[in-house]
């Protein structure tokens, strides 16, 4: 949709300052869960105001997927095809599942994972933000541990990058994140990076 990329900066400014003050304030330690609803709620209206306001944004949206990480929890939420993944002792777990067209139909036997890579309507999400309600983010708990890490992407990586391919990456990097980063952003070029691309990694050290 137009403004895509206005309404992913909405939702990055939106959603890390709101939970920043919060957490600043002492307000926000009680229940993180909460705190997470709020952020995103907020930066909905924000992105549904703007649109409305601006015949070029008209029917902008984004994907989402985030994670508040509060000692051995990991508190995730997430809309549409933007994943976050755990990297635990030689194996990789993609911790959120996929609200897409596609994620839907192979859940109903109505689509192979083969089948899957060329489908036409493959970037179909049917959950955003500015689309929908706020109350369709998916929020899940996870729990995390010394020498782990958690990616969050964009399907633009993981498009590109098989999950043996990211996994290998990732545990090259070890505690080295912002070289895994890179690393993981240039295969996904290298194997013709057809989608914006956004990748942020972390450690548990």
């Amino acid at each position: 949709h137009k403004g895509g990329e206005v309404a992913s900066r909405i939702a990055v400014e939106t959603i890390s300052r709101r939970i920043g003050e919060r957490l600043q304030s002492g307000e926000g330690k009680s229940d993180p869960d909460d705190l997470i609803r709020e952020a995103i709620r907020e930066a909905d209206d924000r992105i549904r105001g703007l649109a409305g306001a601006d015949p070029a944004l008209q029917d902008m949206g984004t994907t989402l997927v985030m994670a508040l990480c509060r000692g051995d929890a990991i508190h995730l939420a997430h809309a549409g095809d933007s994943r976050a993944y755990r990297v635990r002792n030689g194996a990789m777990l993609q911790l959120t599942e996929d609200h897409s067209l596609v994620a839907e139909m192979l859940k109903d036997g109505e689509l192979t994972k083969e089948d899957a890579v060329h489908f036409r309507l493959r970037h179909v999400v049917t959950r955003s933000l500015g689309h929908g309600s706020a109350s369709d983010v998916e929020q899940t708990l996870a729990g995390w541990q010394r020498g782990d890490h958690l990616l969050l992407c964009s399907d633009g990586l993981t498009n590109m990058v098989g999950d043996a391919e990211l996994h290998a990456v990732i545990a090259a990097g070890g505690a080295d994140v912002e070289q895994a980063c890179r690393e993981a952003i240039g295969r996904a070029n290298l194997h013709g990076g057809k989608d914006n691309i956004t990748a942020a990694l972390a450690y548990y050290d």
